[in-house]
Parts: C-alpha cells; structure tokens; sequence
C-alpha cells in the first residue's frame, strides 16, 4: 500500500469517525402484543434497552379509544398505579444519552394537565428540565422538546391529583462508539511510519 493510498484512506475515516459521531433511536411500542384491556401490560425487562419503573405499563389504543391515542399506533405507555403523582420514571442503558423529546396526550377526561421531563444523572441527581406541556387532548398527541443530555435517567413530573398521561415516540440521540476515529488514528500512525522509512 502506498503513502498517497494510506493518507486518503486515512482522512476518509477520520471524516467518516467525525460526522457518525451520534445514531438518532426512536423508541415505540408498537411491536408489542395487544395489551391487558383493563389494567395494561408491563413492559418486558430492558425493553428498547431501556429499564423501566415498574409502574410503567403500555396499552393498546383498541383498549380505549376514546381516550389516549398514541402518535405511532398501536401502543402506548401510561402512568400506572393510584398513587396522587404516579409518574413514568425509567434509566436509558445507553450510556451519553442526548433526550430530544417525546410525545403525550392526557389520558383522563380530568382538566388539562402540565407535564415536563427531568433528565437525572448516574447519582440519581437532577442535572436537567424541559419547560412545561399543558396537555389539552385525549386524542392528539403534542410533542414535548427536550434537547438535554447527556442523561442516565428521566423522569415525567406532572400536576394533578392521580391523572393519568400517556407517552409515545420517545426520540433520543447515543453517542457513536470512537472506533471509526480509532481506525483512522491508526492509519495516520501507519503513514508517518511509511514517510519515516522513505
């Protein structure tokens, strides 16, 4: 391999490593069987790699059409449980999770209802808060911006006395692992040792 071969091939993999330096993940629902109709589902350990508080259940919108509607048909996630401030807490296993934001609709027939996001740290503490959504609909989602991180866990705070949300499409960014950037660090060693040699 020449000197000229390997110094093209390393910029290209240096740029290659610079511009993948994030993947863009998408969480849904919608490949999970049809829900509980009464109480909903739990959702499976480490679903989308992601761990899930234990209260938060997904529903299939057949279940009650009149009421939540999620923004990718058919399921959805809820705040189970009877609790005055059951919420949806859950931690990203991804590690430098960027939260862009999510999708909501209120799931009560109750007043409108202010939702936001707290993104947390690995000690559990509060590092980042989206602003609030005032919740208007049962049946249109409203998408929630966020566009914090990085996080390793997120919790949906909201007020009302027991009322009940729904959250969908769950967009967040994960860092790209720097083995593109390693490689072309590599092949910058190779070329200098090529040039030293001539």
């Amino acid at each position: 391999m020449t000197r000229r071969t390997i110094s093209t091939l390393c910029a290209v993999v240096c740029c290659l490593g610079a511009a993948a330096d994030s993947w863009a993940v998408i969480v849904g629902f919608d490949n999970l069987p049809t829900s509980d109709p009464i109480l909903g589902t739990p959702l499976p350990a480490n679903y989308a790699n992601i761990a899930w508080d234990s209260n938060v259940r997904y529903f299939t919108e057949s279940a009650y059409p009149e009421y939540s509607q999620p923004a990718s048909p058919p399921n959805y996630i809820f705040n189970y449980g009877t609790a005055p401030l059951a919420t949806i807490g859950f931690s990203l296993l991804d590690p430098g999770a960027y939260l862009i934001g999510a999708y909501f609709t209120k799931a009560s027939i109750a007043q409108d209802l202010p939702v936001r996001m707290l993104g947390l740290d690995a000690q559990n503490q509060q590092v980042y808060a989206s602003s609030w959504l005032t919740l208007h609909s049962l049946t249109t989602p409203q998408w929630l911006p966020c566009n914090f991180g990085p996080v390793a866990r997120l919790v949906v705070e909201h007020y009302g006395s027991g009322d009940k949300f729904s959250m969908d499409s769950i967009h967040y960014d994960v860092p790209e692992p720097a083995s593109l950037t390693l490689a072309g660090l590599a092949l910058l060693a190779l070329t200098r040792r090529a040039r030293s040699r001539s």
